[in-house]
């Protein structure tokens, strides 16, 4: 849900896409902040609590395995094991156990002498013992994992901001303020496809100037753990507009600067005009006129013109269509010939102390996937027993608890290389 769903975006978004009703559904249960809401960090708790008490409940027989493995036995459980080789060679026994002692060294396992006596001779040998951890290891990251994401749910937070040019605001969840100093918008040659867009921003912590540097995407400014990433930019506040006035028959008229909210004269008559206002994207539902986006997509300003202080008519004029609407009640003609705007520039802000628990996880995770497919864990019982003057009875066998045809190819090597084929 929270990658269908916008993340703590700007409530305009959601109203433009989805509406006001679902609007304030997807805020009355968390879903436009879906990974700090109360019951999905509950449903991490009950993931983690489940994860843990499977664990613990296999966890006492590894270690029992870990602690007492199964060292001496008799003639009958080695011939019960999936891989055995009973044969009489032609060595002493003390020699036969040093041959099988190199051997099983070559191949990297840990022997173990469980009993010695004049003519009999028992060995253990194991490798791989770490393998049998995989599936702990890989369940700790994973709780890992879920920890850092819970703590980053609690003691975190993702912000969306956006700040015009010359702009200082505060930020959330924080003391300190930051300011945007300016922005720089790149386009490809010959096209008005951006090709990068900057920020320049200065942090201002105790009413002073404490960290300046310029982002762009995937090259965030950090201060006190909090990532400050460049998300998205647009038009941001208009504070100039020119607007054309001429004469019914003259072509093309006098450009005039307008601030929003003030009024300009016009040299020669009596009249007087107000900028009352101005939308980016203008749209009208039923009477009431507001702004579908942020982008200058069908800019418009209304204007209030006065004679002798005196309102003589109201009046939309339009940028993409100039001809529209116009007054046959004055002669004069308005066209809205241009803006000025400063640029927004939109900032993901995030703090997330969970990252490094998370991290942490991962690199657990690939150890323990690592050692749970690729590591098994390979046992072998010896018995060396003599049987008569360099007559020595040697029963081996072994088991694994994975890669069993790997095993069995080892276990054919060190049978076949063990005494060169001399038995008899």
């Amino acid at each position: 849900m929270g990658t269908i769903i916008i993340q703590n975006g700007p409530q305009e978004v959601y109203v433009d896409k989805y509406g006001p009703g679902l609007f304030y559904f997807f805020r009355l249960l968390s879903l436009t902040d879906l990974y700090h809401s109360w019951w999905f960090l509950g449903i991490l708790a009950l993931l983690s609590i489940n994860l843990g008490f499977c664990s613990l409940n296999r966890l006492p027989s590894l270690l029992r395995l870990f602690a007492q493995p199964k060292k001496g036995v008799g003639d009958q459980y080695i011939l019960g094991l999936p891989l055995k080789k009973r044969a009489v060679y032609s060595v002493n026994t003390e020699m036969a156990s040093n041959l099988l002692r190199e051997r099983l060294e070559e191949k990297n396992y840990h022997l173990l002498l469980t009993s010695r006596q004049p003519a009999e001779v028992s060995l253990f040998a194991e490798k791989g013992r770490f393998g049998r951890l995989g599936p702990y290891i890989t369940h700790l990251s994973i709780l890992l994992i879920l920890l850092g994401g819970m703590i980053g749910g609690l003691l975190g937070f993702k912000e969306y901001v956006e700040i015009d040019e010359g702009d200082t605001v505060s930020i959330p969840h924080t003391g300190f303020r930051l300011r945007l100093e300016d922005f720089a918008l790149e386009y490809y040659p010959d096209s008005k496809m951006p090709k990068d867009y900057k920020s320049a921003l200065t942090i201002i912590d105790g009413g002073k100037e404490v960290l300046r540097k310029t982002i762009e995407v995937n090259h965030p400014l950090i201060y006190k753990g909090i990532w400050f990433y460049q998300s998205s930019y647009g038009l941001g506040r208009v504070e100039t507009l020119i607007i054309n006035v001429a004469k019914s028959d003259t072509r093309p008229g006098q450009d005039f600067r307008a601030k929003i909210g003030k009024t300009f004269d016009i040299p020669g008559t009596d009249l007087k005009v107000k900028v009352a206002r101005f939308v980016p994207d203008f749209v009208m539902a039923g009477s009431e006129v507001y702004s579908r986006s942020k982008e200058p997509d069908n800019p418009a300003a209304q204007l209030e013109v006065y004679e002798k202080d005196k309102l003589k008519l109201t009046q939309w004029i339009f940028y993409k269509f100039p001809d529209y609407h116009q007054n046959q009640e004055i002669d004069r003609q308005f066209k809205l010939s241009g803006f000025e705007a400063s640029h927004y520039s939109g900032l993901e802000i995030v703090k997330d102390p969970g990252v490094a628990v998370v991290w942490t996880g991962c690199g657990l995770l690939v150890a323990g996937l690592m050692a749970t497919f690729f590591i098994s864990h390979r046992r072998l019982w010896v018995i060396l027993r003599k049987t008569g003057e360099k007559k020595t009875l040697v029963l081996i066998g072994g088991k694994t608890n994975k890669d069993r045809p790997g095993f069995e190819e080892e276990f054919s090597q060190i049978i076949d290389h063990l005494f060169g084929g001399n038995h008899g």
